[in-house]
């Protein structure tokens, strides 16, 4: 039976490791690159459940920082398609629930890996204080990268010109401080995670 199980398992897992690349590519295509259906989303998981599986990720220190550049990245995508589809129901009353993110953002998102330290160095003080400097560190780092991909492609991809009153060249949103306050805070919480679970996978995968 229990032969059995994992024969199932390692099917059932194999099949939808599959279909959410297929998926996945195929909303590139037809969507042009821009939008990801919401209830799409969940097909993300598997790519961290693939890098996940294997041993080899788990040898060192640097592939220890290259599973969290793709798990901090993975979910940034995620959290920017639920957040963005949501606010299409709020705003246009669109229950399609059409959610959009670009492939640059995984790599803006993957970058928190960086921003570890900064968090073990602040991690005692008040959460309004930690919150704020998380706000000012995502400000930074969305006007650095916006203004980077506009001279590299020649467009900022989130660009919020017309949209407020409160941007800063198009690049940043003032008024989306409360966003990045609490988006700073759940880091924290996703990064004591991640530092707890992979010495738990490295004991698992062995």
């Amino acid at each position: 039976m229990i032969i059995s199980y994992v024969i199932i398992d390692n099917c059932f897992t194999f099949i939808f490791d599959k279909l959410s690349i297929i998926i996945f590519i195929i909303n590139l295509y037809c969507q042009g690159n821009k939008e990801i259906s919401t209830f799409n989303a969940i097909f993300y998981l598997s790519f961290f459940q693939k890098f996940t599986k294997y041993n080899m990720i788990f040898k060192s220190n640097n592939n220890n920082m290259l599973i969290k550049f793709i798990v901090y990245g993975l979910l940034g995508l995620l959290i920017e398609i639920f957040f963005t589809g949501i606010m299409s129901l709020i705003k246009s009353k669109d229950f399609t629930l059409i959610g959009h993110t670009y492939i640059w953002m995984f790599f803006i998102y993957g970058s928190a890996v960086f921003l570890e330290k900064i968090h073990d160095t602040i991690r005692n003080k008040n959460f309004i204080i930690r919150g704020g400097i998380w706000s000012l560190v995502i400000f930074v780092i969305e006007f650095i990268t916006g203004f980077l991909l506009e001279k590299i492609i020649g467009i900022c991809p989130w660009d919020y010109s017309g949209n407020s009153p409160y941007t800063i060249l198009g690049y940043i949103r003032l008024d989306y401080l409360p966003y990045w306050f609490i988006l700073g805070l759940l880091f924290e919480k996703v990064h004591d995670y991640i530092e707890n679970s992979i010495p738990i996978l490295k004991k698992t995968l062995k």
